[in-house]
């Protein structure tokens, strides 16, 4: 149902074209303002208001209706059939409100000035029928002795309307209903304490709505006094006895809220100041901090209004130029007050702008997007999400289209795009009515792009070069290292990172460290030519072998002279080599009798060595109890007496090998008679 509520009069409705309900402004001594693209252009229209005035358009943003209280006239400044509503009147305040599910019907919401401080509350029905715009039901009273302040937001059920006054006769807001079932003539009363300002001071000042209804701004003028309330959008009560806000200022007439309501500006008649009041701050803390934009010379502020544009305009007296506020959601001074911003044509607006309800001025006008690099995250960055919005559109331009149901929780959209370049994204923002569009260029840039490899394994004490090029800005290797090139170590595991024009790329190489096969050769017996006797060579570990000679057992025999190499490959494939000289190394020549026969007769009558024997050596003989019966220390001593008896000897004989090391035999014999 939500989509009907303001398309009332949506029969001249074609395409988009503008913002929708607010889309045009006319206030002022024939003061007229068109927001096309979030655009103001000024011109004329045939009006003229010394005060507020009413405007409305349709859905496509085509002015219908505007009135100034007394008149109700179309788009073209013609008073429509029956819409001349009062012979004369004050400046006096005025709203359009939609009728809900009849698109071809709205509410005219006006005041009538009957002495200084008696004000009416009237409405009236406007109806397109027949073909044409009429006034079907004029000037039906709902309230007299009201102040002259009108403002108007959605119920909770986003369907209805709540229209809100201030009564100084009963000192309570009064909120009518506007429903299907048309306007409620019992309002809601929400009574305000007993320090309320006098009544004659109730009158003039300025009651605004947040954009999103959650809070109402009072101005009271002859009280020197800013309120803030919480209103139920539910019930239609004013919180008056838990005031958000009070704020004692010299008379203050124009108020309004930043989009994102962190923000209240409010202006004052005395000394024409216009002033920034910081309401998060004021929150957290509890302390006031408000800024002064501005304090005018000649002339005096008046109403204050948010517009499709973004901007927040300051209706000023005796210029033919608005002044604005035009970032009103950032502090100041980013906010940037501007005096002579937008020239009327040469029209006044005196001290008034166009009224409307609140919940339009709840827009989108700017979506920024951040210059990333590839794969990080691209965000939409817009001044506000709009709580008034329905849904959104977002198409980045790279075959994806993410949809979205307001409101959402934060005001950025974001992507992650695969591929770097430009992308012309288009966002769309579905209002109730009409549709808003932004195309915003987004700017990919290319990451220093390169690549270590794999992680691998080398065997221990080698290592890898590595270039990986690409003539970046930045090199930054984990060890210290800055260029391109590098030398990565078995057992090492490195970064690289890589930075052009603030993209930073990395990549991490992990090098396993395999360990190298453990390998000697033993000789196990030396080479002897001469008595053709081999060496024998033994590896130390039972591995892959290969020796220089072609065998592939662990033990070989060799028969010459010269340098053996064994080469070992072990499972991870990591080779490790030892080699050995084997020269002549032939033992002694020494050989011992198996028997001896002390008879006496002078054959093999002692137990001694043949052969090759040096002067020195030792000589232990044991008996078969293994107990030494003989040593020989000196070379004049000899074994046995003829007193030794019969039987098997062992023997243990040792002398120096010439070569540093000793030469040893072991063995038996036998004595026998």
């Amino acid at each position: 149902m939500f989509y009907v509520l303001v398309a009332a009069f949506c029969v001249f409705c074609k395409e988009t074209l503008a913002q929708g309900p607010i889309a045009n402004w006319s206030f002022g001594d024939q003061s007229f303002l068109n927001f096309q693209n979030h655009q103001a252009s000024a011109g004329t229209y045939n009006n003229f208001s010394l005060s507020g005035s009413a405007v409305y358009s349709d859905c496509n943003g085509r002015f219908v209706l505007h009135s100034n209280a007394t008149q109700i006239k179309d788009g073209n400044g013609n008073v429509i059939i029956g819409g001349s509503l009062f012979a004369t009147n004050s400046p006096s305040e005025c709203l359009f409100v939609p009728s809900p599910g009849n698109n071809d019907r709205v509410f005219l919401f006006h005041i009538n000035k009957q002495n200084v401080d008696t004000f009416d509350l009237y409405y009236s029905v406007v109806d397109y029928a027949a073909g044409a715009l009429q006034v079907t039901n004029a000037n039906i009273a709902l309230d007299s002795l009201i102040t002259n302040k009108l403002s108007a937001t959605m119920h909770s059920n986003k369907v209805d309307y709540w229209l809100v006054t201030y009564s100084h006769s009963r000192a309570a807001f009064l909120s009518y209903l506007v429903s299907s079932a048309g306007v409620s003539t019992v309002p809601v009363v929400s009574v305000v304490p007993s320090t309320i300002p006098p009544l004659l001071s109730e009158i003039e000042g300025a009651l605004k709505f947040s954009p999103s209804g959650d809070k109402l701004a009072v101005a009271y003028k002859g009280a020197d006094r800013v309120m803030v309330y919480h209103f139920d959008k539910q019930t239609g009560i004013v919180s008056t006895t838990n005031p958000l806000l009070q704020l004692n200022i010299m008379q203050p007439v124009g108020v309004s809220f930043s989009v994102d309501e962190n923000y209240l500006y409010y202006a004052t008649a005395l000394y024409a100041r216009l002033y920034q009041f910081d309401y998060n701050y004021y929150d957290a803390t509890g302390i006031q901090k408000q800024e002064m934009l501005d304090s005018l010379f000649s002339g005096e502020y008046g109403d204050l209004q948010l517009a499709p544009d973004g901007k927040l305009y300051a209706a000023i007296s005796v210029s033919t130029y608005l002044a604005s506020v035009e970032k009103p959601s950032l502090a100041y001074p980013d906010c940037n007050y501007i005096r002579n911003d937008l020239y009327l044509a040469g029209h006044s607006c005196f001290v008034g702008l166009p009224d409307f309800v609140q919940n339009y001025a709840d827009i989108t006008t700017m979506i920024d997007a951040e210059t990333v690099c590839l794969k990080d995250t691209s965000k939409l960055i817009a001044d506000h999400i709009s709580g008034y919005a329905i849904s959104y559109s977002v198409n980045w331009k790279d075959g994806t289209i993410d949809n979205y149901t307001a409101p959402i929780s934060s005001n950025e959209f974001a992507h992650v795009y695969s591929n770097e370049g430009t992308y012309q994204v288009n966002i769309q923002i579905n209002y109730p009515c009409y549709t808003d569009s932004f195309t915003v260029e987004v700017k990919i840039k290319a990451l220093p792009e390169f690549t270590l490899g794999n992680d691998t394994a080398l065997c221990e004490g080698t290592s890898i070069d590595i270039n990986v090029g690409g003539n970046f800005e930045i090199y930054e290797w984990s060890d210290g290292v800055n260029t391109a090139e590098n030398t990565i170590e078995a057992g090492e595991t490195i970064e690289l990172k890589t930075q052009n024009e603030g993209c930073v790329f990395s990549d991490t190489l992990t090098v396993r460290k395999w360990p190298m096969p453990q390998v000697m050769i033993e000789k196990v017996t030396s080479l002897c030519p001469d008595f053709n006797i081999d060496a024998m060579l033994k590896a130390s570990e039972n591995n892959n072998y290969i020796w220089s000679t072609g065998d592939t057992t662990r033990t070989i025999a060799v028969d010459k002279l010269g340098w053996v190499t064994l080469t070992c490959t072990s499972d991870s494939g990591c080779i490790k080599s030892d080699s050995l000289f084997v020269d002549d190394a032939c033992p002694f020549l020494i050989f011992f009798p198996s028997a001896i026969t002390p008879d006496g007769d002078g054959l093999n009558d002692y137990f001694i060595p043949y052969g090759d024997v040096p002067a020195n050596y030792n000589l232990t003989i044991y008996n078969r109890w293994n107990q030494p019966v003989f040593s020989r220390t000196v070379s004049s001593e000899i074994w046995p007496t003829a007193s030794t008896p019969e039987g098997v000897y062992s023997f243990v004989f040792a002398c120096s090998d010439g070569l540093g090391g000793m030469y040893k035999r072991k063995g038996v014999f036998a004595v026998l008679y």
